[in-house]
């Protein structure tokens, strides 16, 4: 029964994620007051909100591309038009992929460039500086939000989490590795562990992916303070930065497709305690979740524009 059970949950995964998401943010709206929801979303400021969140999001994608491009450049220099048409390519499938696994469709764009040593050397370096950034700024929230304890609790367990994430990618015997999916990985991506150290070892190209990954936190949180403002409320950068870092932090875990639900959620509750009202966070999260939406089916036409 419960073999069962599990078989039909992982065929009928995805949906049964939207399906929660839906849930959840029915919950959420629900408790929120929907009249005044409703109230804040029709009197939304459109000719505002819709440039500047297409802005945001190209420089966003831009932005990671070269990030990206710096750690390549080491293993083979030129590509950059494709590798940021990758890049666009990839927001399509965080869509469809839970959690953050659309990135890895970079190894499959760029595998007559790469080899998947080599794009999984570079994807797993990326998403530790941007883990080790949002972890940081996590950690400062929590101090901020609930008190210092939690905090050093927090990144005592993160520490832990890196030596043991550190040593399995880099001092892990093979021996050691009895689980089947672990085994086949490992054996898959031929030069895996050679390949990262080396990505590790270029200094410059690491301290180029830190300033982007930290510029793209800050753009975050004065998009958020943007449109805060627009709504009619303020909060400081520092605060804004903080609490979405909190927040992308929960929505890290693939529990909901693109986060939906867990994330507005995490928001009307992190906002609310200072004085932000749930409908303007909720008009916020909704209005930005329907442009970037748009903006992903814009990227999808101009895609399969380009295959005929």
């Amino acid at each position: 029964m419960i073999g069962s059970l599990r078989r039909v949950a992982g065929k009928h995964r995805k949906w049964l994620q939207a399906l929660l998401g839906t849930l959840l943010l029915a919950v959420v709206i629900h408790r929120s007051q929907p009249a005044r929801l409703v109230e804040y979303l029709f009197r939304a400021p459109l000719a505002l909100l819709i440039p500047w969140l297409a802005f945001y999001y190209l420089v966003t994608v831009f932005s990671w591309g070269c990030g990206v491009y710096s750690l390549l450049r080491r293993i083979n220099p030129g590509g950059w038009w494709r590798l940021l048409g990758a890049s666009f390519k990839l927001q399509v499938l965080s869509v469809l992929v839970p959690g953050r696994l659309g990135d890895l469709g970079l190894m499959y764009f760029l595998r007559d460039r790469y080899t998947p040593g080599q794009g999984g050397a570079v994807l797993v370096v990326d998403k530790m500086i941007t883990l080790v950034v949002n972890l940081l700024l996590a950690g400062c929230g929590l101090a901020v939000v609930f008190s210092w304890w939690v905090a050093l609790l927090f990144a005592l367990a993160t520490v832990a989490g890196f030596v043991l994430l550190f040593w399995f990618f880099l001092k892990c015997p093979r021996e050691l590795l009895r689980w089947r999916v672990l085994e086949s990985l490992l054996t898959r991506l031929e030069g895996f562990r050679s390949e990262l150290r080396a990505t590790l070892a270029d200094h410059r190209a690491l301290a180029v992916n830190l300033f982007l990954t930290c510029f793209r936190y800050l753009l975050a949180g004065v998009s958020m303070v943007l449109l805060l403002h627009w709504f009619g409320a303020s909060l400081p950068l520092w605060l804004v930065v903080l609490i979405q870092s909190l927040g992308q932090f929960v929505t890290f875990i693939p529990i909901t497709t693109m986060g939906i639900g867990v994330q507005e959620a995490t928001s009307v509750y992190l906002f609310g305690l200072y004085g932000v009202a749930p409908a303007v966070v909720l008009a916020v999260g909704l209005w930005g979740r329907a442009i970037y939406l748009a903006f992903i089916v814009l990227v999808y036409g101009v895609w399969l524009a380009r295959m005929e």
